[in-house]
């Protein structure tokens, strides 16, 4: 199976592909067929070794990404072979508050990454993507979905007859947008281009 590895995380052109031996689903485990990666900035900052400091070269960086569950393991009963899902990117942060020790299986980071063609994870950190969605929709829920999500309903709380006032167009800004919409409020987007 064809996979990306960080190598000496020069950034983008550090990255190499390689062959690696397709992963195979243990205990709790599923192995997902990757069909779309979402690059978020975090991910560039991994491969120029600014996040969390370097990387094992052969390190499969993206944190965000999509398939379909391919094989399970042993005592798997939340996925089904077939289903379409995307991984949170903690993969060991389920439920509850989050604690400092999450950091420590961080897909892309600190754990192997969706930048390849198979990917083994807790079938446990799966979440199974929208019918209507694409892969490539599916594949920006995990971090960028979901961060702002936090933000906007969860903390912010925010409502109709509220303001929210977002910064350039990339896929933080266009989330919030969307999400201040769906609750009835105002959105202002700010950016260097007219056009955009």
């Amino acid at each position: 199976m064809k996979a990306w590895e960080v190598g000496d995380q020069k950034g983008l052109g550090s990255l190499r592909m390689v062959e690696r031996d397709p992963p195979i689903a243990g205990h709790g485990q599923a192995v997902v067929a990757i069909k779309a990666c979402a690059l978020n900035h975090r991910d560039l900052m991994v491969m120029r070794g600014g996040y969390g400091g370097p990387k094992p070269e052969t390190r499969i960086p993206l944190g965000d990404g999509a398939g379909e569950v391919i094989a399970i393991g042993e005592g798997v009963t939340n996925v089904s072979l077939g289903d379409n899902v995307c991984a949170t990117h903690f993969t060991g942060w389920i439920d509850g508050a989050f604690k400092p020790s999450y950091f420590g299986h961080d897909l892309g980071s600190t754990a192997d990454g969706t930048l390849a063609e198979q990917i083994v994870v807790p079938a446990a950190c799966l979440v199974k993507t929208p019918m209507n969605f694409t892969p490539e929709e599916s594949s920006t829920l995990p971090i960028t979905g979901a961060t702002v999500w936090a933000c906007v309903q969860a903390l912010g709380q925010v409502k109709a007859g509220d303001t929210v006032l977002t910064l350039g167009t990339g896929g933080v800004s266009v989330f919030a947008l969307q999400f201040a919409k769906m609750n009835g409020a105002r959105a202002v987007i700010t950016s260097s281009s007219d056009e955009k």
